[in-house]
This record gives C-alpha cells, sequence and structure tokens, in this order.
C-alpha cells in the first residue's frame, strides 16, 4: 500500500516523428496520455501541450527542405511538479531563443510580422527553455515548474 512519503511517480517517454506534418496529430494524445498518468493540472497540462505542440509543427513543417527526409524526437522526463521536454530534430539550425520578441505595443494588422506567436508562447510558459546545436541537431530543451503554472495568473486562449 502506498505511503504519504513515497516519492512522486517519475515518467520517461519518447516519441519520433517523421519530416513530414503527417504524424503531428499523434503529439496531442501521446501528451495526453502523459499528463493524465502524471495527475497535471488542466491549466498547467494545456500550456505544456500549447508549448510542445507549437515546437514540433515549427521542427517538422519547417525544419527540413523539402522532400528531404529528417527524423524529429520529442522525449518527455516528468513529475507532478516539474517536466522538461527535450525536442531533437535534423533540420536547419533554428534557435527559439534568438529570435526578436514580438512588439508589446498594439500595431495594424496589416504591419504585423508573420510568425513568432509560437516563440512568445514558449518563452511565456517555459520556465526554462534551452537551445544549442550539435552535430548537425538542434536540440531545445523546455522546462515547466508545473506548481507555478498551476497557480499563475491566466493568458490569452488559456483553458
Amino acid at each position: 500500500m502506498p505511503g504519504l512519503t513515497d516519492p512522486a511517480p517519475e515518467i520517461r517517454e519518447r516519441l519520433v516523428l517523421r519530416s513530414g506534418d503527417d504524424d503531428l496529430e499523434s503529439v496531442f494524445p501521446w501528451f495526453e496520455a502523459i499528463a493524465e498518468r502524471l495527475g497535471l493540472p488542466a491549466r498547467a497540462a494545456f500550456r505544456i501541450h500549447v508549448v510542445l505542440e507549437e515546437a514540433v509543427t515549427n521542427a517538422v513543417v519547417h525544419g527540413s527542405e523539402p522532400g528531404v527526409a529528417g527524423e524529429v524526437a520529442l522525449e518527455i522526463n516528468g513529475t507532478p511538479e516539474r517536466v522538461i521536454a527535450v525536442l531533437r530534430d535534423t533540420g536547419r539550425p533554428f534557435n527559439p531563443i534568438l529570435e526578436p520578441p514580438l512588439p508589446v505595443a498594439p500595431i495594424p494588422i496589416q504591419e504585423a510580422p508573420v510568425g513568432g506567436l509560437g516563440v512568445k508562447l514558449m518563452r511565456t510558459f517555459c520556465s526554462n527553455l534551452n537551445y544549442q546545436r550539435a552535430d548537425q541537431t538542434n536540440e531545445l530543451t523546455m522546462e515547466f515548474d508545473v506548481s507555478a503554472m498551476a497557480v499563475a495568473k491566466p493568458a490569452d486562449g488559456d483553458k
């Protein structure tokens, strides 16, 4: 019988996708099952899912040249308090940390830059974001402090 001092469950999972958008549909149910096993609060699970979808979509859709096969791997190491996701892909180098932030002041839609919202969400929802490029591989590490997310003020689009 589990006691009150038993350690929190730790989950390690890996999902491998092709560098085409056929596999993108598998990210949501895969992470949803992990979030459920960890017992993540709904707000935290939603925010993490948004970031993972954005990061994976960018790598799969924009990372490789058309017609060039590549691999995108997403690894999750999580506990109910902390989730660390590592995305590795063999596509073009892309460091989201170096992307300039979107303007804070409202601007006319005609002047708004295309893209960049996903990077803003990553910066907003991750407690730590790290990028490195080694051996022709991008590695993006996204850390999430679940307890802080559960009490954080709702963001636009939050569930």
